[in-house]
């Protein structure tokens, strides 16, 4: 996710992060909820479609794009695109 182990020591100690890492984390959340869901409660297919590499990311996986809000976007699109059966 591109927060550092010295950042996460410091938010735990003054109480939350800066706006960038919980961005960061809230598309993390966000994501991970939306996979668990398209899986049916599936907690290892989703993990495994989390971290498998697609085309349509250029062979990255969906855990690698959300260290953007953009990228945190396209992956939470596609899992809705594929719970309802669209795909574009």
């Amino acid at each position: 996710m591109g927060i550092s182990s010295e950042l996460m020591s410091s938010a735990t100690t003054i109480g939350f992060f800066p706006l960038c890492e919980s961005r960061r984390l809230y598309g993390l959340i966000v994501a991970l909820q939306a996979s668990y869901e398209l899986f049916e409660g599936d907690a290892q297919a989703a993990g495994a479609f989390l971290r498998s590499p697609l085309r349509c990311f250029n062979s990255k996986a969906p855990l690698e794009m959300l260290i953007t809000e953009e990228g945190a976007s396209a992956v939470i699109d596609l899992i809705g695109q594929l719970e309802h059966g669209v795909l574009t």
